[in-house]
């Protein structure tokens, strides 16, 4: 009936059809396993340079917050020294009523400002302080 030998052939035939199946899968699987190597080699190398590049902004901003500081620390000190010339100004005027002629009653109307300037030329007040002065009535 069946030859022995053909049955041999047709169970090779099928194996070897079912490996040819099997690289056919198998290649697919590993072309496909390359194209994932590549595509994660570039996420990597993006990652790195993202990382990179995060890196250094980051030292920048950590460079411009020092000099922000810096600056900030700077006015801060010079706000409290104006403060102080401020408070030793303001005594000054408490203690030589500047506002008023030494001759003008209380009572009567404020210096105006060249009145204010003048006087304080005669009692030898630094630019500062005149600066500060006028500074003073414009905010009144």
């Amino acid at each position: 009936m069946f030859d022995f030998s053909f049955s041999l052939d047709l169970l090779i035939v099928v194996l070897l059809i079912i490996a040819i199946v099997y690289a056919i899968v198998l290649d697919h699987h590993l072309s496909a396993t390359k194209d994932n190597y590549r595509e994660l080699s570039r996420l990597v190398e993006q990652f790195y340079q993202a990382a990179k590049k995060t890196q250094n902004e980051l030292i920048n901003l950590k460079n411009q917050q020092e000099k922000v500081r810096k600056s900030l620390q700077s006015e801060n000190e010079k706000a409290l020294l104006l403060e102080g010339r401020l408070a030793d100004l303001m005594d000054k005027i408490d203690k030589k009523l500047l506002f008023y002629p030494s001759n003008q009653a209380p009572e009567k109307k404020p210096m105006t400002l060249g009145e204010l300037s003048l006087a304080l030329k005669k009692q030898n007040q630094s630019e500062q302080e005149e600066e500060l002065l006028f500074a003073l009535t414009d905010v009144k």
